[in-house]
């Protein structure tokens, strides 16, 4: 991440090795947290979750990026962030492991270029556009990907795809199976 990077805008809720750093609007720091609030108050909720400790037993990443704040992370990210045309980012909301020879030979090359740990996907001509928030935390390893977003936002997701004009491939095969046996 690039020195502009507003990391005095996240925070750990304890000391020591944070499960989770949460991303705190400019205004919560300079008109509570630099007043220490937290010292009188017990803080509950203070932003969202930016960056979460990663599980995997993979030595290359402790953390990886959360998808409730990926708008806030991705303006900053040049080295682990991958554009994706409509198919590739439609594939990639889904569970489970996800085989890299499902994916474009060019999204395919693009994983490959990277170590295993935290990405961020984007959808290409919205990589710019946060308000959209058509982005996807990732995970790599060695021969496939695991897309780290709740079943309700991929569903949001995907609605926002069809909203867009998106048909997916399975869909369209469908369509015209049901068109043929309604000629016939």
């Amino acid at each position: 991440l690039p020195p502009t990077f507003p990391k005095e805008q996240f925070m750990v809720r304890s000391a020591g090795d944070a499960k989770v750093i949460y991303f705190i609007t400019k205004s919560i720091k300079e008109e509570l947290i630099d007043h220490g609030i937290q010292n009188r108050v017990t803080v509950i909720n203070s932003g969202l979750k930016g960056f979460e400790r990663c599980s995997i037993q993979e030595k290359s990443a402790k953390y990886r990026v959360n998808q409730e704040a990926i708008q806030y992370v991705v303006p900053y990210m040049t080295k682990r962030l991958i554009l994706a045309e409509m198919d590739d980012f439609y594939a990639c909301i889904n569970d489970g492991f996800l085989k890299l020879d499902s994916f474009s030979e060019s999204f395919q090359n693009s994983v490959k270029e990277l170590s295993p740990g935290s990405f961020v996907v984007a959808l290409k001509g919205y990589e710019k556009d946060v308000a959209k928030k058509m982005y996807l935390s990732m995970w790599r390893r060695p021969n496939c990907i695991n897309c780290f977003v709740a079943k309700v936002e991929m569903e949001a997701l995907t609605s926002k795809m069809r909203a867009l004009g998106y048909v997916a491939k399975v869909q369209e095969t469908e369509e015209g199976k049901d068109s043929s046996a309604a000629a016939s």
